[in-house]
This record gives C-alpha cells, sequence and structure tokens, in this order.
C-alpha cells in the first residue's frame, strides 16, 4: 500500500516550500494544491459565505482526483501540500462556530470530509506532517504574499483558525508536528529538518 503524507498547517505556514523540498526522494510523488483559484479561498480569507456546501463538494473531488492521478506514477509515497482534514477541521469549523456556517451546512461538509477520508484510507496509509505557526507570524506571511492588494485576513481569524488548528494537532496519532522554531529554520533556509521529515517518510 502507497503512503500518504499530508502536509497540515493553515494559510501560508510554509506547506508548498516543505512539500517541494521533500518531493526530491526518488520514492516521492508530488501533489500540489491550487486553492488560490479557487472561491474557497474567500470562504477561509473573509468569511464570505456563498454556496459553500458546492465549492466545498468540488474541492474535495478535486483533490481526490488530484491525489490518485499522482499515485498512478507507482511511487512509494505520495506528498500532498495540504490536507483535507484542515479544510474541514480548521477552516470550515471556524466559520460554523463564528455562526457564518449553518448547522445544516456544516453537517453536509462533514458527510463529504468522511466520504473523502474514508476513500483515501483504504486507498492509503495516511499520516500528517504538522506546520504550526503562531497567528501573529501568520499575518505578517500573508500580508507579504496577499493576492491582488486584496484585504488582509483579520488577525482575530487568524487566531481562531490556529486555535482550531492546535486542537486538530493534539488527537493525532499518526502525525508528525514540527515545532515552530524548526519550521522556520527550515524557511529562512536552514535543511537540517529534511533529515527529520524523511525519517518520518520512511517509518
Amino acid at each position: 500500500m502507497q503512503s500518504l503524507v499530508l502536509l497540515a498547517g493553515c494559510l501560508a505556514a510554509g506547506k508548498t516550500t516543505l512539500a517541494e523540498a521533500i518531493s526530491t526522494r526518488e520514492d516521492v510523488v508530488l501533489a500540489r494544491e491550487d486553492i488560490g483559484s479557487l472561491p474557497l479561498f474567500d470562504l477561509w480569507s473573509q468569511g464570505v459565505l456563498q454556496r459553500v456546501v458546492l465549492l466545498q463538494a468540488s474541492f474535495y473531488c478535486t483533490t481526490l482526483a488530484t491525489i490518485l492521478r499522482a499515485a498512478k506514477s507507482g511511487k512509494d509515497i505520495v506528498v500532498v501540500d495540504h490536507s483535507p482534514a484542515i479544510h474541514h477541521h480548521v477552516y470550515s469549523k471556524v466559520l460554523w462556530k463564528r455562526q457564518l456556517l449553518s448547522d445544516a451546512d456544516w453537517e453536509v461538509c462533514t458527510r463529504l470530509y468522511d466520504a473523502l477520508a474514508a476513500e483515501l484510507s483504504e486507498r492509503f496509509r495516511i499520516r500528517h506532517l504538522a506546520l504550526p505557526v503562531e497567528a501573529e507570524t501568520l499575518r505578517m506571511r500573508l500580508e507579504e504574499r496577499r493576492r491582488d492588494g486584496g484585504d488582509v485576513i483579520p488577525l482575530a481569524l487568524i487566531r481562531d483558525y490556529g486555535d482550531a488548528f492546535t486542537e486538530w494537532v493534539a488527537v493525532q496519532d499518526r502525525a508528525l508536528v514540527l515545532t515552530q522554531p524548526e519550521g522556520l529554520s527550515f524557511l529562512a533556509g536552514d535543511t537540517s529538518v529534511i533529515s527529520k521529515v524523511n525519517a518520518f517518510m520512511s517509518a
């Protein structure tokens, strides 16, 4: 059974940068997310809720197709630069707790996520690589890469996402959780953390 390594972290945590670094291994294939081109980005960043269930369903279908397409490479490990678990247990959950997502929509989103998780679990040995980052650091990174001069995500919303992410990480038993200093040193050019990640993927 192929391994599926999902990189978990909030927006701008450094997931794609780390995914690209570890995908240079010969036994790894990288599956990328293109969330910036989807309306879901606005849902999560600003709480603009339009057709949320349809958009979430579309995104999960796209994610599954992307992962399965990458798996056809035959390589032992599929690395994904995001995690559907974070989309559900962090972004959607926070919007629901803020009453920006109805109970009915939250229930549908939960069923959609559960179906995707079950499908992936049948096909892969799943593990998460988590990158926790403090809210203020995330805010700074998001300001640096802000899209087309758009609005900055409110710090309070970033903090809520961070709290939900911490809660999710606390109940994971098959995850490697990098410390914030490790994540920051990697983004600053220190590649020593790659050895730790490689050992985790090979275990």
